[in-house]
């Protein structure tokens, strides 16, 4: 994907969406952290901008600069300026609707790792993990025109040495945490009691995928390849014998192993096999 993006178009929509350097308070074009790698989540980023971040996929792509204070007065009962969040429509809502109808597409689809953020009563629902093996696990969710929230969880004073794999964490053992055991739960069940609380009603049309933003056409891949982004597949599995299969196209067979790994993570049973069919 960054080979055909360009690296400096990633960044910069980075830069419209809130994200700055945790550290340093750069933008990702004047960090150490501006090479390929970064398409993997080699950036710093604080919890707070990554949940202003969430907030732009929430609200068709305003962007707002986080503020801690709404209102201050003098002892006089006089309101004194507070700072601006400077909102404004930082990203096409086309653009907004269509991611956001890819991170709902991995709360429902078998191959997907959003199962975690499924919300109560139908309610449409939208996210994406972050695991950073067993240093720190993430996850970033919304509910559309209301509230956006980034959880992570980690040892953030010492993480190398105190790592989250083989711990209890609230009398849970886990040998391996990922943000889809952890970090989304504890968003959904946040968001699952605001909604109870603040009686939010169910609305799910948000996240409509734009034709122009799908549709299918000649790329330029890895090494000047020219290849066709096939149309979005129905992906099913089937118990066939002591075999599951998945019908898929065949330009996606090369997803099938991973596919495979992940649905037999999910569905424990050494008797059974998995492979991908045409």
């Amino acid at each position: 994907m960054g080979a055909i993006l360009k690296l400096c178009k990633v960044a910069d929509t980075a830069t419209e969406l809130g994200y700055h350097d945790a550290a340093t308070g750069e933008t990702i074009d004047k960090t150490q952290v501006y090479t390929p790698s970064m398409m993997i989540g080699s950036v710093n980023v604080s919890p707070l901008t990554m949940a202003s971040i969430f907030a732009v996929y929430a609200s068709n792509g305003v962007q707002c600069n986080p503020i801690a204070i709404s209102k201050v007065t003098d002892k006089d009962g006089n309101d004194l300026k507070v700072p601006s969040a400077n909102c404004h429509q930082a990203v096409d809502k086309d653009i907004i609707q269509t991611l956001a109808y890819t991170l709902n597409q991995g709360t429902v689809r078998p191959d997907g790792a959003g199962w975690s953020f499924r919300l109560a009563d139908g309610r449409k629902s939208f996210g994406k993990t972050g695991t950073s093996e067993d240093l720190a696990v993430s996850g970033g969710s919304f509910i559309p025109n209301q509230i956006a929230a980034f959880a992570v969880v980690g040892d953030a004073q010492n993480p190398y040495t105190n790592r989250i794999s083989n711990i209890a964490i609230n009398g849970r053992y886990n040998s391996y945490w990922d943000g889809s055991t952890i970090a989304a739960p504890a968003v959904t069940n946040f968001f699952n009691s605001y909604i109870s609380k603040k009686k939010i009603p169910i609305d799910n049309d948000y996240g409509q995928p734009v034709s122009k933003y799908t549709t299918t056409g000649k790329y330029l891949g890895i090494g000047g390849r020219t290849f066709s982004v096939p149309p979005t597949p129905t992906w099913r599995c089937q118990r066939a014998a002591d075999h599951y299969e998945w019908q898929q196209p065949i330009a996606e067979q090369q997803q099938s192993v991973s596919v495979a790994e992940h649905w037999a993570k999910q569905h424990p049973n050494p008797g059974h096999q998995f492979r991908a069919v045409e």
